[in-house]
């Protein structure tokens, strides 16, 4: 209805308020689908994100400790994971470890991995702290940026012990690479090698490889976003046994305790027909859930509230955590 004021007509309240409902409707339904397209596209960085980070450690992994071998290694004989006891007069199985120099490992990443931009002397500790204190990382000097745009921060910074990760000792893996982890569990269950052993000038410890390690930022849409830990900036724990593990804060849903980022399920052997059949113990839980319940991740601080599951403490049922890779929309 039209109401007339001499030459002027006016629409009723009721009219207006039909309208205006009209317009919120629309307005909610836009804003549901874009934020649908935005949890996509962080889910897919994200993960972009864990995988080049995951490819490049295990590359760096594989190669880093048959380097540089002795004169005496190579005379006698010793294996690409071996060194020279010339006390026992034999070769003797080592542990494995990424570098523990800061800027060696950052060299070896920036030497590997696609990249547009790398300054492995870019921010030091002290920055980093304020930038995780204040959360804002728009003002720091990346030490790389990949070539799809993701920003690495604290690559060159020497390892430190996680405290989230404090007493790992993981017995679960990531995928289906089960050969190489057996070796490296080999390697840190079995041989008595407690000195230190150089490779070139970095003299490595070997004690608490799963709970030391590099704190690293990636901010995954680069210098489009604000830069915001938490919102487009998240932390991954690489530790110096080679794996990669996503960072998390208990206070906020986001990255490695939220199954937006970034979804992972658990696989596991089931013999229970008579044949060995793949099986699914969790499936799209948050990382920190599927890795705690795996056992690929055991430390109390990281897990909370989530334990190994007795099913993935028998070896044989091979636990597997595995990435879910998002589709981009």
């Amino acid at each position: 209805m039209i109401i007339s004021f001499g030459n002027k007509k006016a629409h009723t309240l009721s009219e207006l308020i039909v309208v205006m409902l009209i317009i919120a409707v629309v307005v909610s339904v836009s804003i549901k689908i874009t934020k649908a397209r935005f949890d996509s596209l962080v889910a897919y960085t994200y993960y972009a994100a864990y995988e080049t980070l995951s490819t490049v450690t295990g590359e760096i992994m594989a190669t880093y400790m048959g380097e540089d071998k002795t004169e005496a290694e190579i005379t006698n004989g010793c294996q690409q994971y071996q060194y020279w006891d010339a006390t026992e007069n034999k070769c003797k199985d080592m542990k494995t470890s990424l570098p523990q120099n800061g800027n060696k490992f950052c060299t070896y990443f920036e030497e590997i991995v696609n990249i547009k931009y790398e300054n492995c002397s870019g921010t030091n500790t002290a920055q980093i702290a304020t930038a995780v204190s204040s959360k804002k990382f728009k003002d720091l000097t990346p030490d790389l940026i990949l070539k799809n745009g993701i920003r690495l921060y604290n690559l060159k910074n020497d390892p430190v012990n996680i405290p989230q990760l404090a007493g790992n000792d993981p017995i679960a893996f990531v995928g289906y690479d089960k050969n190489f982890f057996l070796m490296a569990k080999t390697f840190f269950d079995s041989m008595l090698f407690n000195k230190a052993y150089a490779v070139g000038d970095d003299v490595l410890d070997f004690s608490n490889l799963p709970s030391r390690g590099y704190i690293v930022y990636a901010d995954i849409n680069g210098s489009s976003g604000d830069s915001v830990l938490y919102e487009d900036v998240f932390p991954f724990y690489i530790t110096l046994s080679g794996t990669v593990i996503p960072g998390y804060d208990a206070a906020v849903e986001a990255g490695g305790n939220s199954n937006v980022e970034m979804a992972v399920s658990v696989s596991y052997d089931d013999y229970s027909s008579g044949n060995r059949q793949k099986s699914w113990l969790v499936k799209s839980k948050s990382f920190q859930e599927a890795a705690c319940k795996a056992g690929y991740v055991t430390a109390s601080s990281y897990c909370e509230n989530y334990l190994v599951d007795t099913l993935c403490n028998d070896l044989e049922k091979d636990c597997r955590v595995v990435p879910v890779k998002p589709l981009r929309k």
